[in-house]
């Protein structure tokens, strides 16, 4: 389930063997030198690892590394966000399905694709794929092929499916486009084959990029149909699509610049909340 090995260095000129970093560590995997205090990596420690880096992010003085990573300072600049200004984000953000057609800047996309690497993964497995369709040209391309291909693979079936994609082509034919909205960019998240739980961390992988391309100006749908259709009708988009080998598609996510501007958000019903007093575990 964790990573096969562990790498751990310690800076002995910075390390003051303050312990914060076994402290920190809830699989005690780090232990303090008995002679110099300094951490070490405990008996067995190497299978318990989840590799979250916690231990070196609780160093103060910076001497703790592991699997060669680095520490990055938080930028001092940038207070940290307050409970209100991320409500706004998330009251924001709707589902956008009307866009302009242009591309977005390749500044700004790069900026969000880098970012990613700060979404979270199960036992912190890592090993995610993003393929982009970065082009409105290449979009429009890929919506055409893929209708084509549709209609020729889907000759003569009946289905729910199969059938809200004709009723979706007819519009698509008339430049309004109920699967793939008009939207100039794909985004594709894909997960390695053997994460711990692989679907999950593409689809709060995608969660993130929703909330930071909002926070660019951009708007974003989720697009189900695409997973449904590599599964059921056509898995060789999987290839066309550039996945790398050991790798299975896991959620996609159309964006852009909306055409369509939100002048206030929905009041939705508070959730039902449950708050036992006691809970019995059966035996």
């Amino acid at each position: 389930m964790y990573l096969d090995s562990l790498s751990l260095c310690v800076d002995a000129g910075k390390c003051t063997a303050c312990g914060a970093c076994v402290m920190e560590c809830v699989n005690h995997v780090l232990e303090q030198n008995p002679e110099t205090g300094r951490p070490q990596v405990a008996n067995g420690g190497e299978a318990r690892c989840i590799h979250c880096a916690h231990c070196m992010m609780a160093c103060p003085a910076g001497a703790l590394s592991i699997d060669n990573l680095k520490q990055e300072a938080f930028s001092a600049d940038v207070p940290p966000a307050n409970y209100k200004s991320v409500l706004e984000l998330v009251k924001r953000r709707r589902s956008v399905r009307h866009y302009l057609q242009k591309n977005v800047e390749r500044a700004v996309l790069d900026e969000l694709l880098t970012d990613m690497r700060y979404t979270p993964t199960g036992v912190n497995f890592g090993k995610l794929h993003f393929t982009v369709i970065d082009d409105i040209e290449v979009m429009n391309k890929f919506r055409y092929d893929f209708y084509s291909a549709f209609r020729k693979r889907t000759a003569g079936g009946s289905n729910l499916l199969t059938e809200a994609l004709a009723w979706s082509e007819a519009f698509f034919e008339h430049d309004d486009d109920p699967v793939f909205r008009t939207a100039p960019h794909l985004i594709v998240a894909s997960h390695a084959n053997g994460a711990f739980c692989g679907h999950d961390d593409c689809v709060i992988a995608l969660s993130y990029f929703e909330l930071l391309a909002n926070a660019h100006g951009l708007g974003t749908v989720w697009f189900g149909r695409l997973m449904t259709i590599f599964a059921r009708f056509m898995p060789e988009l999987v290839e066309a699509l550039k996945i790398p080998d050991g790798y299975k598609p896991g959620y996609a996510m159309l964006f852009g610049y909306p055409d369509t501007n939100f002048h206030s958000c929905v009041e939705r019903a508070i959730p039902e909340v449950d708050r036992p007093k006691e809970i019995i575990v059966p035996e």
